[in-house]
């Protein structure tokens, strides 16, 4: 299995719209690979009822993919890392934020500790 997520702390529409494209444009170069289906995946395993909540604004999520070109798939998600996040990292390296939404990142940061135990 595998997957790749965003969890920024400001959404910014373009980069979510950037992201997703991103992952929908690599499902679709391989046949194996269901974009609509991991991307409810997605969703639903970062998804904690309690806080009634998501990780972040999801992307792709697989487990026990065995069809043929899985694995080339899987090497492909993995080689996309970095290119799926650079763009964003150039956009938003250069910001500046205030000590308050300093501590909001903070605050963000913290409760992912909820979403691996849970």
């Amino acid at each position: 299995g595998g997957g790749a997520d965003l969890t920024p702390a400001y959404l910014f529409e373009e980069d979510a719209t950037e992201f997703h494209q991103f992952y929908r444009d690599l499902c679709d170069a391989h046949a194996c690979a269901d974009y609509k289906q991991f991307k409810s995946w997605c969703d639903s395993y970062f998804y904690l009822p309690c806080r009634g909540e998501t990780r972040g604004i999801g992307g792709i999520f697989f487990d026990d993919l065995a069809d043929e070109g899985a694995a080339d798939f899987t090497r492909a998600l993995a080689r996309s890392f970095i290119p799926s996040y650079e763009p964003i990292v150039a956009r938003r390296r250069s910001m500046t934020h205030t000590p308050e939404q300093r501590e909001w990142q903070l605050l963000r940061r913290g409760g992912y500790f909820g979403f691996n135990p849970l």
